[in-house]
């Protein structure tokens, strides 16, 4: 069975995600589950028909841990995976499991690094802490298909790890070198979504899924404004571009 997951932990998140379930639903009649360690809920949710929550006993800041095991609370045989502040805006959802076919995994590539890039530090950290180098595929964690299996359970495991690894913080950099180092040791097989699929980056009403491009929704898309989970290990140069040299 097909089904999407959304992962809210905390009230803000519940709130976010009840108005992204909603807008989503308007556009596929796909089961909704939500990975949720609330006991009472934003009244939006009542909005939203065929959703069931998926009850975890677990901080509010494990958001990211949950994203990172999301294979152990996913009901569902096929999944798509969104971020609390991504949404369904066009009919064809469906595209993106077809997109991921018999691959493991379906995601949007992100951004590649080559060599003589200057690269974002976030990512020169990444590469040196798990010993590997560019050329490098970053993915974007916010909207992506997996499968129910082993080869799946396996990567999820060690994304999990790499991730507590690089301090619990972004988790698109550990993805990163765990696609570059295990996808191939584990015969594991990966599709790419489109931009007409998933957009990330800006807004594009054309696109089927959207995500906060990093600025927030404006208010004719009925969103509401939340405050970012703050990631421990981000200082102000983690996103300033390096040039990457060899060790």
């Amino acid at each position: 069975m097909r089904g999407i997951l959304y992962i809210a932990l905390g009230t803000e998140y519940d709130r976010l995600a009840a108005h992204t379930a909603a807008k989503t639903r308007q556009h596929t009649t796909l089961p909704i589950a939500v990975v949720s360690n609330q006991t009472i809920h934003h009244p939006h949710w009542d909005t939203v028909t065929d959703v069931r929550f998926v009850p975890v006993d677990v901080p509010s800041e494990w958001n990211r841990v949950a994203k990172t095991l999301a294979c152990n609370y996913t009901p569902f045989d096929e999944t798509l995976l969104l971020d609390a502040d991504a949404f369904v805006q066009q009919p064809g959802v469906d595209t993106l499991f077809d997109t991921r076919g018999e691959a493991d995994f379906a995601f949007y590539p992100w951004r590649a690094w080559h060599t003589n890039m200057c690269i974002p530090a976030i990512m020169a950290r990444a590469l040196d802490m798990f010993g590997l180098d560019v050329p490098i595929q970053e993915y974007h964690s916010g909207c992506f298909c997996f499968a129910a299996n082993e080869r799946v359970q396996t990567l999820f495991q060690l994304w999990h790890a790499a991730w507590r690894k690089f301090g619990c913080g972004r988790d698109m950099p550990p993805l990163a070198c765990v696609m570059k180092h295990e996808l191939p040791r584990h015969t594991a097989t990966l599709a790419a979504l489109t931009q007409q699929q998933f957009i990330p980056n800006r807004l594009d009403p054309t696109a089927i899924v959207q995500h906060d491009p990093g600025t927030g929704f404006p208010p004719e898309y009925g969103i509401p404004t939340w405050t970012p989970w703050h990631v421990p290990t981000d200082h102000p140069g983690e996103f300033k571009r390096i040039r990457r040299v060899k060790p």
